[in-house]
């Protein structure tokens, strides 16, 4: 079997756990996360590990991306 290229339990991680990856990160109030798609259509408009993130009581989402 050919070995995986990335690592796919970062992806995991961010989609399931990302509100508390966000928090360990140091972000504070985090209401809300929303893992943006990986695989889209059109390839790298948006990277790998793209979060949106609803902190406080901003009604619009903040971009968050794993670096």
């Amino acid at each position: 079997m050919p070995r995986q290229r990335y690592d796919l339990s970062s992806k995991w991680l961010l989609h399931h756990r990302g509100q508390g990856v966000l928090q360990i990160g140091g972000l504070k109030n985090v209401r809300r996360v929303e893992p943006m798609p990986g695989e889209i259509v059109q390839a790298r408009k948006y990277p790998d590990g793209l979060l949106q993130a609803f902190l406080g009581d901003d009604r619009k989402p903040h971009t968050v991306r794993r670096g």
